[in-house]
């Protein structure tokens, strides 16, 4: 069995390796404390404040890795699917579609009830929204593909503020499709 003493000494261990921004360091002790005390108290929000400053320094994989933990790890803890979140904002901002396409539908079949899931969906259909105007008709077709996919899976959330406005942009997306398919 698995002693407390343990448990601590990673705990300590890891949150040096974060005070001193030792990000790497950290997110591997992180993940190992995760893996090996399932129980643990302190873990979760350890791991969010790690993956958090992974974001910060735009460490993709390891921030991608480390919400993954928790929110495998630590499914009923309100971190994970914010740190979800953060990870998939962060990741439109710098264009990763896919990365934060993959990293929702995580978050949709982890937190079905979470209204963070649907929001990020949101947002990457307005990402491609923007990106598939202004372009020929042969580049866009894809990108409002795209939109109206995005669209649909923000309308699905339970309690999503952005309900209304992801079924308005399905239209419209929807409407894009027509309208390139008959040109």
């Amino acid at each position: 069995p698995k002693s407390r003493h343990r448990e601590t000494a990673l705990f300590q261990a890891a949150r040096i390796f974060a005070d001193t921004r030792k990000w790497p360091d950290a997110a591997a002790l992180a993940d190992k404390l995760a893996a090996e005390y399932p129980n643990s108290k302190s873990a979760p929000k350890l791991l969010y404040e790690i993956g958090a400053a992974l974001v910060a320094i735009q460490q993709w994989p390891d921030a991608i890795k480390i919400a993954d933990r928790l929110a495998a790890a630590y499914p009923k803890e309100p971190f994970a699917p914010k740190l979800l979140y953060e990870v998939g904002c962060a990741l439109l901002k710098i264009g990763k579609l896919q990365d934060a396409t993959d990293l929702a539908d995580r978050m949709i079949a982890a937190f079905p009830k979470d209204p963070r899931g649907p929001m990020l969906f949101y947002e990457l259909g307005m990402v491609f929204c923007r990106l598939a105007e202004g372009g020929n008709a042969k580049e866009s077709q894809p990108l409002w593909t795209k939109a109206y996919q995005a669209f649909r899976k923000a309308c699905t959330g339970v309690g999503v503020p952005t309900g209304k406005a992801a079924a308005k942009m399905t239209e419209i997306a929807m409407d894009k499709l027509f309208d390139l398919a008959l040109a």
